[in-house]
């Protein structure tokens, strides 16, 4: 669970919360050179937990990390271009060790900045963190009370 940057673009708005879906991915590791691009890409399962948003009536999608709040222009069309709905600064690295240990991962993340927005990404982070802390808290509070108890087969809907 943590905050992200998202895109209006998409239906976000400051403090949206979506649950991760299909993949994590890093958008930090771009390898400009043909045949070597793949090796700098990290694609990392996320847990099906399509249902479960469908109930909560909570957005999903892809999860992008990297290391800055900065919002290069390459990095911004490489994560358009995949399909993220959020960019953070963490959740690949958790995929890949859950990837590693064959553990399943949900990700919940709230907007805090808008990346199609022209303000400052640390600007809208500082005025909107308690906004986006507080939904947050309690759209948390709801998927842990859903994860009660249930296989990932239910919270699939498959």
């Amino acid at each position: 669970a943590g905050t992200a940057g998202g895109f209006s673009a998409r239906g976000a708005q400051v403090g949206t919360v979506y649950l991760s879906d299909e993949e994590f991915l890093f958008h930090d590791r771009i390898v400009p050179l043909a045949g070597f691009d793949a090796q700098g890409a990290g694609h990392y399962p996320a847990a099906n937990v399509r249902a479960l948003a469908k109930h909560l009536q909570l957005p999903f999608g892809k999860i992008s990390s990297g290391s800055s709040f900065s919002k290069d222009a390459d990095q911004l069309r490489l994560i358009l271009s995949s399909g993220a709905v959020a960019k953070e600064m963490e959740a690949a690295a958790i995929a890949w060790v859950c990837w590693i240990k064959n553990i399943p991962l949900l990700a919940v993340k709230s907007i805090t900045n808008l990346l199609d927005h022209s303000d400052a990404s640390e600007q809208q982070f500082i005025a909107n963190f308690s906004i986006a802390t507080t939904t947050l808290s309690a759209e948390l509070q709801c998927v842990l009370a859903e994860l009660r108890g249930k296989t990932l087969r239910e919270l699939s809907g498959d």
